[in-house]
């Protein structure tokens, strides 16, 4: 009796052990679940908060371009020499400016839909590249290419790839202006299915803590920037199936790594 006693006592202690860790596993299947449905619904807020939020960017936009249009006729009436020409024209560049933030938000906040196709990677930086060495601003740069110049063909959007490499290209100008023999170098490696680009400014570079906030949105160290830039170019990397990442050094420049899959 005591035997069977002992036994049966075991046993029930064993099925009190299972329940307890069942009865664990439903509390943290339940805590997950509702930590999950928090999350959905904050994302549904959020959704609806861009929504709303572009369609009041639209709305400030497009009073913009009447009133840029009519402030460039009055400054064109004015003397270069009288003090009213500065207003006008600091009013002119804080309207250009509210106009780029603005249609940066639009494509930030309600982004679309783009068909892919086949692309050479190469070709449309080298193009981009050509056309900022030809802007005026930009025609001192120097620019070289490393490793695989030949067609690296991926999947992409023209568009979007191209305002990706414009938004680099332009932080490195700005981060270069008054240095020494500016340069950028473009580095083609392909490995495992991947193309690996790497775009590297001898600019003024940044330290650490900088480096970890540029792809947040809003962030930015030029005064003519939206500040939106670096996080429309993440957004399209990673819907490209990419990646994206910003290495830098105070007085050393920066280089931006960029990883796209290869067309298959």
């Amino acid at each position: 009796i005591g035997f069977t006693t002992g036994f049966l006592s075991d046993i029930i202690h064993k099925k009190n052990k299972q329940l307890e860790k069942i009865a664990q596993e439903r509390d943290q299947a339940s805590k997950e679940l509702e930590e999950s449905v928090e999350i959905i619904k904050e994302h549904e807020r959020l959704a609806g908060i861009g929504e709303f939020s572009a369609v009041v960017a639209h709305e400030v936009r497009n009073p913009l371009y009447g009133m840029l249009g009519a402030v460039e006729i009055i400054e064109k009436k004015i003397d270069k020499k009288d003090k009213a020409f500065f207003c006008i024209n600091t009013l002119k560049k804080e309207i250009e400016r509210l106009k780029r933030l603005t249609s940066d938000f639009l494509l930030y906040a309600s982004p679309k839909k783009h068909e892919n196709e086949r692309l050479d990677i190469v070709e449309i930086i080298k193009n981009r590249i050509e056309m900022t060495s030809k802007t005026e601003k930009r025609s001192e740069i120097q620019f070289s290419f490393q490793g695989n110049e030949n067609a690296i063909f991926i999947d992409g959007n023209k568009d979007s790839l191209e305002q990706v490499i414009h938004n680099i290209l332009n932080n490195a100008s700005e981060a270069m202006i008054n240095r020494i023999s500016p340069t950028i170098t473009v580095t083609f490696e392909k490995n495992e299915g991947l193309v690996k680009i790497l775009l590297e400014d001898n600019g003024k570079g940044m330290d650490e803590k900088t480096s970890q906030e540029v792809f947040k949105p809003f962030f930015s160290q030029s005064d003519n920037g939206t500040g939106l830039g670096l996080s429309i170019s993440k957004r399209i990397i990673e819907e490209h199936g990419g990646t994206i990442s910003l290495h830098s050094k105070p007085n050393k420049g920066t280089t931006v790594e960029i990883t796209l899959p290869l067309q298959k």
